[in-house]
């Protein structure tokens, strides 16, 4: 199990508590986002995804080019 969560950091970077906006100390009920964390977490969300978009986008530019 240790493993496996070590394993996502790895892949994502992020620990838990910013992968899914969830802090152990935090019960879920009592953590509300402001207006600014929203924001910045959108953000964050977004840039990720483009970093992962990123290779497989240039990987299908070259199959392309490899094709013509």
């Amino acid at each position: 199990m240790r493993n496996r969560h070590r394993r996502m950091y790895e892949l994502t970077g992020l620990p838990g508590w910013m992968r899914f906006w969830y802090s152990p100390a935090i019960p879920w009920g009592a953590a509300e986002l402001t207006p600014e964390q929203e924001l910045d977490f959108l953000k964050a969300e977004a840039q990720q995804l483009q970093d992962e978009l990123r290779p497989v986008e240039q990987r299908i530019q070259e199959l392309e080019r490899e094709q013509k």
